[in-house]
């Protein structure tokens, strides 16, 4: 009779080896988030911004900047929360009047700068001299140019990632690109950042057209934009 071998038990597959350690570490992490949540009243929620008083500007000179006030959530419609903001202003020899740049922290958006235009400024939109154009550069991204009465107008939105933006479409556009990175789960997990980042620089410059016609006016507000976009979007406030 032939001798019968013990059979050898099969080899544990190598996933199974780790469920033991994937399990405490979930567990792990679940216990400091629910400590964090549960002894740190800010967790999660986002905080305003103290911006620098001055902010450099190439062939310009900061000549004065004070803070502008928070503004709560409006109607649904718009589902914006601007956490304040500053205006800073800005004076060049050959133009006897400042260029002015009124930097808004708008968070919970949509990026739809056009609402903002409306409701946050002084732009007469009822008025029949409005106009809009759009306009886009290459390594900056889209933004708009707008003539009202006797001032010229820049105005977009600077992305926590990627580029500058205008419209509700550009905006979720640039989140479909930017947002979706590995290295953001760990932000994403402790929830200090949304998984599409809802956040939004919005930056509205002016300057008066009685210095320069409208198309020298905006060549110079265009000028300063792309310098003004270069610094911020390499200095975005961290959460």
């Amino acid at each position: 009779m032939d001798e019968i071998k013990p059979t050898t038990p099969a080899a544990e597959p190598f996933w199974q080896k780790l469920r033991g350690p994937i399990v405490i570490f979930q567990l792990v992490l679940l216990g400091f988030v629910f400590a964090r949540v549960l002894f740190d009243p800010l967790f999660g929620r986002r905080q305003p911004v103290d911006f620098p008083v001055t902010v450099p500007l190439t062939d310009w000179e900061s000549i004065d900047s004070e803070r502008l006030k928070a503004i709560a959530k409006g109607e649904e419609e718009y589902g914006s929360t601007v956490l304040g903001g500053r205006r800073y202003e800005y004076a060049r020899e050959d133009l006897p009047q400042p260029l002015a740049i009124d930097l808004r922290y708008v968070v919970e958006t949509s990026g739809e700068v056009d609402v903002f235009v409306r409701k946050y400024s002084s732009i007469a939109f009822s008025s029949s001299q409005i106009s809009l154009q759009l306009a886009h550069q290459t390594g900056i991204g889209d933004y708009g140019f707008l003539l009202d009465g006797d001032r010229a107008y820049l105005t977009a939105c600077i992305n926590p990632r990627g580029n500058s933006t205008f419209n509700r479409e550009q905006y979720r556009h640039n989140q479909d690109i930017y947002d979706a990175q590995l290295g953001r789960v760990p932000a994403w997990l402790f929830r200090r950042e949304k998984w599409r980042d809802d956040r939004c620089l919005w930056t509205l410059m002016s300057m008066p057209l009685s210095e320069a016609d409208p198309e020298d006016a905006q060549r110079i507000l265009e000028r300063a934009w792309f310098d003004w976009y270069r610094w911020w979007s390499a200095n975005f406030p961290a959460l």
